[in-house]
C-alpha cells in the first residue's frame, strides 16, 4: 500500500500524473539536449523481449532502447532546490531527488518500454522530453493507467490499452508520475521518430 501522505496528495487525487510545460527552462533544456547527445555514443542498447518480475513494482520490463546514466548537469538540475520545490508543489507532497537519473533514446523503429511500475525508492518519476524528430505520424509515447493503482500488472495487461491514457510530450514538456504506483509504458516509436527523454527519480521526503 502507498503511504498515507501520498494517498492524501494532490497528484494521487488527479490520477497519479501531471503534465506541465516550462518546468525546465529553455536554456537548461538546450544544455540537457547537448549533454544527452554527448552521452548517446557511450550509452548501452538494451533489448529484452519478455518482461521479468512480479505483479507490483520493479522487475525487469521488456524494452528496446538506448540508455545512458545522467551527467553532471542532469544530476545538479534535478536535485536543485528550486526544481525539487516546484515538483513538491505540483504533487502536493514533499519529495527529494534520489540522484538516479538517465537519458533514454528511442532511436530505432519499434523501440519501446513495456508496462511497469518503477522500482522501490522511485516513488515519483519526472520525465522531460528534450528532443523528438518531427515526422508526420509519430507513434511512440507515454501511456498511463490511472484507474489501475491497486491492480496487478497482469490485470492491467488484460484490460488493454483501451483503458490507458496517453500523455503526449513535445520537447520542453514534462510528465510527473507516481511511478511506483501508477502503471505506465512507452509504446513503440515510428521509423525516424528518435525520441529523447531525461528521467529522474524522487522519493517521498519523509522516507528520504
Amino acid at each position: 500500500m502507498a503511504p498515507a501522505s501520498l494517498m492524501a496528495s494532490r497528484i494521487w487525487s488527479q490520477g497519479g500524473y501531471s503534465a506541465v510545460s516550462g518546468l525546465i527552462g529553455r536554456s537548461f533544456l538546450d544544455a540537457l539536449k547537448a549533454e544527452a547527445e554527448s552521452a548517446r555514443p557511450l550509452g548501452q542498447r538494451t533489448s529484452l523481449e519478455t518482461s521479468e518480475g512480479g505483479e507490483d513494482r520493479g522487475g525487469s520490463p521488456a524494452r528496446a532502447l538506448r540508455s545512458s546514466p545522467c551527467g553532471e548537469l542532469h544530476r545538479a538540475l534535478y536535485a536543485a532546490p528550486q526544481l525539487t520545490d516546484a515538483i513538491s508543489e505540483i504533487c502536493g507532497v514533499a519529495v527529494a531527488s534520489t540522484g538516479v537519473g538517465t537519458y533514454h533514446f528511442y532511436e530505432r523503429e519499434g523501440d519501446f518500454f513495456a508496462l511497469h511500475r518503477d522500482f522501490v525508492g522511485c516513488d515519483i518519476a519526472v520525465i522531460t522530453c528534450i528532443a523528438q524528430r518531427l515526422i508526420e505520424q509519430p507513434m511512440g509515447g507515454l501511456l498511463v493507467y490511472p484507474n489501475h493503482f491497486l491492480q496487478g500488472l497482469s490485470q492491467v495487461h488484460a484490460a488493454g490499452k483501451a483503458k490507458s491514457l496517453a500523455i503526449p510530450l513535445a520537447p520542453g514538456e514534462t510528465a510527473i508520475l507516481l511511478g511506483g504506483q501508477l502503471p505506465h509504458e512507452v509504446t513503440p516509436v515510428a521509423a525516424g521518430q528518435d525520441r529523447v527523454v531525461a528521467v529522474n527519480c524522487y522519493r517521498l521526503r519523509e522516507l528520504a
